[in-house]
This record gives C-alpha cells, structure tokens and sequence, in this order.
C-alpha cells in the first residue's frame, strides 16, 4: 500500500477555518447592534461634548434625557421597566424620550419608520412589548414590508392607515430628526443614552445604580464613580 497523503485534509481543514472565521467577523461587523467602522474596544461609557459641539446638536430639548434604542436590540427590551422607573424620578423640567436607531445601513435601523409611524399614530408603547417579542423571540423580520403588514394586519393595525400615516409630514419630520441625532452622536450601539446634548453615556453598571448615574448626569452635570 502507498503512503497516504495528510496534506489535503490539512489544507482543507485550513481553508474551513479561515472562511468560517472571515464569516463570523462580517456579522459581527454587518449584522451586531453596534455595527461601526471603528472596533468595538474604542467605544466609552461616557463621553463629554463640548460647549460648541452641544450647542450645535440637533436635540431639540437642552434640559432631556433620550435613550437611543431599537427593536432588534435584546437590552433594550429587558430594561424598559427599568427606564420607566428611572422616568419616575427626574426633576421637574426634565424630559425623558425615546427615539430609534436610524443609520443608513445598520441593521438594526430596519424598523425606524415602523417606531416613527406607529408614534405618529400615537399607538407605538401600546405595540412596543409585541414588537420587541416578534423581532427577539420569534425572529420575525419587520422591516421586510410585506412581513410587516402580515404582522400589522394580525396585531389588528389597519395597514391602509399605517401606509398613509407613514408618508406623512409629521413621520418624515421624526424619521429626519432620528437621522440627524443618530449620525451626529455617532450613535454605535443601542441603548445609548444622551443627557442634557452634552453627555453620551453606555450602561456601565447595572440597574438601578445606572439610573443614579443618569439622574446624577441631567440633575448635576455629575458622572457618579462606579
């Protein structure tokens, strides 16, 4: 009998890892909430503007509190109870909104005009828990349109309403500004929090010692140490 040969199998075994290492770096990059040119190790908890970078932010409201979040995003999702509470206990004259991600091409901006028409409605929190499930749990993919409809049509939201509000003046308006809010933060990942147009925080620490923090931020102008 011949000598058998180990270099193919070796070099195939190679290959495979080198394409399954290439696979899962491009949907850790293309397909990750925090979808970005720059590596993940480089975002910081707390960044600090400047006085001339806050006053040109597009944020409305000078005296907020906004979590950037998204429906695909799983944190998002498991804190609301906690942002309401946090909600709760902000001082008179502060405000807290959240808006959705929306980037050109990030994954998790799919279902912005789907947030931004349902709040136009003015029936989006009643949905939101639904949404989350549908996208977490039962892997549903609502921003195909046709997948949404079915979606909207089963949950009884007249899709022939939900069409014509979403062309309208007032969600294009809210689709532009989370636009102009998500690019001008840099917003990489979700949830990001933006206090007062001045600070951008990430959760650091778990609830409710991170709504300290956030409270301390917009009451304060004041990180709180770990």
């Amino acid at each position: 009998m011949g000598k058998r040969n180990f270099k193919t199998p070796v070099i195939y075994a190679a290959l495979f890892i080198i394409i399954s290492c290439a696979i899962a770096f491009a949907a850790m990059k293309y397909l990750s909430p925090t979808a970005s040119t720059a590596d993940k190790d480089e975002l910081q908890d707390l960044v600090q503007l400047s006085a001339t970078e806050a006053a040109a932010s597009p944020v409305e409201d000078s005296d907020s509190l906004i979590e950037i979040f998204a429906y695909g995003c799983h944190y998002c999702a498991i804190n609301e109870d906690n942002l309401s509470k946090m909600a709760a206990r902000l001082p008179a004259g502060k405000s807290f909104r959240q808006l959705h991600l929306s980037l050109p091409g990030a994954a998790f901006s799919r279902t912005d005009t789907l947030f931004a028409t349902l709040t136009v409605m003015g029936i989006e929190k009643q949905y939101r828990e639904k949404i989350y499930h549908a996208i977490n749990e039962e892997h549903i993919d609502l921003g195909t349109q046709a997948v949404r409809d079915m979606w909207l049509q089963k949950n009884n939201i007249d899709v022939a309403a939900f069409d014509k509000a979403s062309t309208s003046a007032q969600t294009q308006a809210l689709l532009n500004y989370m636009a102009k809010i998500s690019a001008y933060y840099k917003i990489r990942g979700t949830p990001t929090f933006i206090i007062n147009k001045k600070w951008v925080a990430l959760q650091d620490r778990s609830y409710p010692a991170f709504s300290d923090h956030l409270l301390s931020l917009v009451e304060k102008d004041l990180p709180l140490e770990k």
